[in-house]
């Protein structure tokens, strides 16, 4: 303990603590104290004292000291500090911190008066330059009997010091006794307790108090134990001794041992123990050796029976373990040795047989069920290399464009797969050894164990080998196509028997129908992935305002996922990816808005209130300019009618002025950029009141459905029109057979569809209160996703890509079920819907390519998503994980203007933990 106390001091002298001035810098070494505090529990408190009178206390807090120091229920750990920077009115005060250090409460105690250079530790550090010790002494807050060990920093400035109680000392005394019943305890020459096993339970008791100061005394034991030395307390030398004492008569060993403390001072550990308890374990010893004894004396008969009839039983053995190959049922257990010849030949062979037949359907099975070509190439070489005992091989591949053949795989029995850098044959090389007949080939090796630039040195062949010998077997698939050759070096004797080889050419036989096929699956794979991403391409080509949404959301969907697979603790340490679930979040994330293709494309790039396929903004403002046209005309006729030409020009400067300023509101109001307020609104309409004069046909040039759409054709000559108006011909109906409300239903769709399909009243846009679509229009967007469902429920997506649909068209639905189509709460999303629902938020907003908004700083757009987070809009724990993954800033980096990235990775972890930027 000392040892410890020691080195803590040491370090911590040299840390810099010492330098800091005010009380948050050397909190800045709290998780230090803390680290400390908990591996060495004895120390009672860790502090330091400065120069200038301040001071710092770091303790743990239990039910012992919790009252002293007036701590709350949640309190760990406790720090006292005084800051003397104002030395009229020093900050004096406590803080309480719970298991994690987070802040539960500081208290100012300006009762807390103490000054550490008026301590005898402080001024035996100071007055030296090596380490101090001082002590027993009372502590000034617990109160408690302890031995301080102080030194000074390294400059000089202040004096670290931590602090041993007797309590803490009990502690390990607790742990220090030989038996359970065994008292142990430390003392001074009068008696006084420094320490007892039991110090809880005397404190507890009504022990006698001197200067505020908790005592106990030897008489304050149990007297049935400690009556010996209570009446012979221990003199100045080391003594043991044995008598009878409770009221068991139960025999005590007592032994007790001087302890010299700093500055001389003198103590005693006494330890009694009960002799029964001592002796235990010796009794238990020659207990067990009895009953090893005769357990020996079993152990023998029985072996000797059983000896007697092993011999027998390696026949009825063998018997059942062919009964058992016969029914395909291979035994984990070696076969039963036998002393006699005959058996033991018959068993090997039975064995053999039962290795080569587990080999085949290892390798059988392997062929069926695994998807990743180069581990199947790898299973099987090695299970062939394994039945024929050879030496290693390796597998080559052709390429459909290429007159060479690829060492897909290189395999040593001693070492395993050796990587091999692309190695290649010649194929005419090898397809003229196959030209007569497409059975195997034997090569015997020369010396050096090459063979067409190929070193087959690698598989560690056996230098004592006497024949060495190269199988290459031609791998055809079943339209007779060359595909591969496999390659078996096997050592012996002799030449292979050609029984051998027949298994080989059999085994290869179905490999190569396995690369055939694995192939055609590829092929089939990376076309299903070719089309996938050109509908994602050709959605992102439709509009170049959102180019390159759908290849960002999958790398950010994809990221998460990865993420989340590698988190060890937390939400997601039982999350675990497959191969076939990151297909699927390939597939989902790249298919997300695949129903963008119905959208109409001017509602996507709506950027003003009065666009469709163009900005009817200059209608409007062609109206005006009629209306400015008519001023000036009845003007001139009133002043050629007699009118005062002065007054008549004011009043139409006038008119004109107010024409201007009109329609600057109603462009403004077609921006879309601000909350249109009501005062706003019935300006608008009072505008809109205005009528001009048409003296055209407006139903000229119209198509049949326009013409279908006006309720009346008005007359030519001298039609008042409004200046803005709602007209019948603005509404657009919707096609009955556009939303079918059985297939809604049934795909579980709760996105109500607005009367008309389309509104263009020119007074209802402009009256748009936010953004610039209308109520239609926005139907209209959000649709898209109802078409992603219906377009993905129509495919027939097979088994590994059912969940495909649900994890592309769930990224609008909001945690707490109130976004749509389906109003789908969190427990009914899956968790890469609710990746790929952050994914589409974050790309959305960070996005520079929008006609209606300009992209968001990063800072902004964490921000706004931590408030859809705390709302139960997006899920809080993958938004922490795009945080603390570092996902957000890599993709920021790779993706989003310079301007835009505001912040670095350093920046969001303290978003993370402050919850807001500074």
């Amino acid at each position: 303990m000392y040892v410890v106390a020691e080195k803590t001091v040491e370090s911590f002298s040299r840390s810099s603590i010492g330098e800091r001035t005010t009380l948050s810098e050397r909190l800045e070494s709290i998780d230090a104290l803390r680290l400390l505090a908990d591996v060495n529990p004895f120390l009672d408190s860790i502090f330091v004292g400065y120069e200038n009178g301040d001071y710092m206390v770091f303790r743990r807090v239990d039910d012992f000291n919790r009252g002293k120091i007036r701590a709350t229920k949640d309190t760990a750990y406790a720090v006292q500090s005084i800051e003397r920077a104002d030395s009229d009115n020093p900050k004096r005060q406590f803080l309480f911190f719970d298991k994690e250090l987070r802040l539960i409460q500081a208290v100012n105690r300006p009762d807390y008066k103490f000054d550490p250079r008026e301590r005898a530790w402080y001024k035996a550090a100071k007055e030296q330059p090596g380490l101090a010790k001082f002590g027993p002494f009372a502590s000034s807050t617990t109160q408690e009997w302890a031995i301080a060990f102080s030194k000074r920093s390294v400059k000089g400035r202040a004096v670290v010091a931590t602090l041993i109680t007797f309590s803490s000392l009990s502690n390990v005394l607790k742990n220090a006794r030989p038996t359970d019943s065994s008292e142990i305890a430390i003392l001074n020459p009068s008696g006084a307790l420094y320490a007892y096993h039991r110090w809880n339970d005397l404190v507890s008791g009504n022990l006698s108090i001197s200067n505020g100061l908790r005592t106990a005394h030897l008489s304050d034991l149990d007297p049935t134990i400690w009556s010996n030395l209570i009446r012979t307390p221990p003199s100045s030398s080391s003594y043991s001794q044995r008598y009878d004492e409770d009221d068991a008569k139960r025999q005590w060993l007592v032994a007790t041992m001087p302890l010299h403390l700093e500055g001389g001072a003198l103590a005693w550990l006494a330890l009694l123990s009960p002799a029964d308890e001592l002796l235990k374990p010796a009794i238990n010893l020659r207990t067990s050796i009895l009953t090893v004894s005769l357990s020996c004396l079993v152990l023998a008969i029985v072996l000797s029976y059983y000896l007697a009839k092993r011999i027998a039983r390696r026949l009825v053995a063998l018997t059942a373990r062919t009964e058992a190959i016969r029914r395909f049922e291979f035994a984990d257990t070696p076969p039963p040795q036998s002393p006699v010849r005959e058996i033991q030949s018959l068993i090997e062979t039975i064995q053999t047989l039962q290795k080569t037949l587990q080999s085949f359907l290892r390798i059988s099975q392997r062929l069926g069920s695994e998807q990743d070509l180069p581990k199947l190439l790898l299973g099987t070489l090695e299970e062939t290399t394994r039945t024929m005992n050879a030496a290693g091989g390796a597998v080559f591949l052709a390429a459909d464009s290429c007159n060479e053949l690829q060492m897909s795989l290189l395999y040593s029995a001693e070492s395993g797969a050796i990587a091999c850098r692309e190695k290649s044959i010649p194929l005419s090389e090898v397809m003229c050894l196959f030209s007569q007949s497409r059975s195997s080939v034997i090569i015997r090796l020369n010396e050096d164990y090459r063979w067409n630039g190929l070193d087959l040195n690698k598989l560690k062949v056996d230098p004592l080998a006497k024949c060495v010998s190269m199988v290459l077997s031609p791998l055809f698939n079943h339209d007779e196509k060359f595909v591969g050759l496999h390659l078996l070096v096997l050592e012996g004797d002799e030449s292979p028997h050609p029984a051998r080889i027949a298994f080989i050419e059999a085994l290869c036989g179905t490999v190569a129908i396995a690369i055939d096929h694995h192939r055609l699956l590829e092929g089939q794979r990376a076309l299903v992935d070719g089309i996938i991403k050109l509908i994602g391409e050709a959605i992102d080509a439709k509009n170049p305002h959102t180019s390159g949404h759908c290849k960002r959301v999958p790398a950010i969907t994809k990221a998460l996922a990865e993420a989340a697979n590698d988190e060890s603790e937390g939400p997601f340490k039982n999350y675990h990816l497959t191969d076939l679930e990151r297909e699927q979040i390939h597939v989902a994330s790249w298919l997300h808005d695949c129903g963008k293709v119905t959208t109409p494309e001017y509602v996507i790039d709506k950027s003003t209130k009065l666009q469709t396929l163009y900005n009817r903004i200059h209608e409007i403002r062609m109206r005006f300019e009629v209306l400015k046209r008519d001023a000036e005309i009845l003007s001139l006729q009133k002043q050629l009618a007699g009118g005062d030409p002065e007054l008549l020009k004011n009043e139409l400067s006038r008119q004109c002025v107010e024409l201007d300023q009109e329609f600057e509101f109603v462009a403004s109001c077609n921006m879309g950029g601000e909350v249109v307020r009501p005062e706003d609104l019935e300006r608008l309409r009072s505008i809109a009141r205005r009528t001009w004069i048409r003296t055209m046909d407006d139903s000229l040039g119209l198509s049949w459905e326009e013409r279908a759409r006006k309720k009346s054709i008005s007359p030519v000559a001298g039609s008042k029109e409004y200046l803005l108006d709602d007209k019948p011909e603005h509404l657009i109906e919707r096609h009955a057979e556009s939303v079918d409300p059985t297939l809604y239903t049934n795909l579980g769709i709760k996105m109500p569809a607005p009367k008309y399909r389309l509104n263009l009243g020119e007074i209802y846009n402009l009256s748009i209160g936010r953004g610039t679509l209308t109520a239609e229009e926005r139907y209209l967007v959000n649709d898209h996703i109802v078409q992603t469902i219906i377009m993905l429920d129509s495919l027939p997506l097979p088994s590994n890509l059912k969940r495909v649909p649900e994890i592309a068209t769930g990224h609008h639905e909001k945690m707490d079920g109130s976004g749509y189509p389906k109003m789908l709460n969190k427990n009914e999303l899956s968790i890469e819907a609710r990746m790929m629902a952050i994914a589409d938020i974050f790309e959305a907003l960070t996005a520079a390519d929008r006609p209606y908004k300009t992209g968001k700083k990063l800072s902004e757009t964490l921000t706004i998503m931590k408030k859809m987070a705390d709302t139960g809009h997006i899920d809080p724990d993958i938004f922490q994980l795009l945080l603390r993954s570092g996902i957000c800033f890599k993709y920021a980096q790779e993706f989003m203007h310079p301007s835009q990235l505001d912040v670095d990775q350093g920046g969001i972890q303290a978003f993370i933990q402050q919850e807001e930027f500074a």
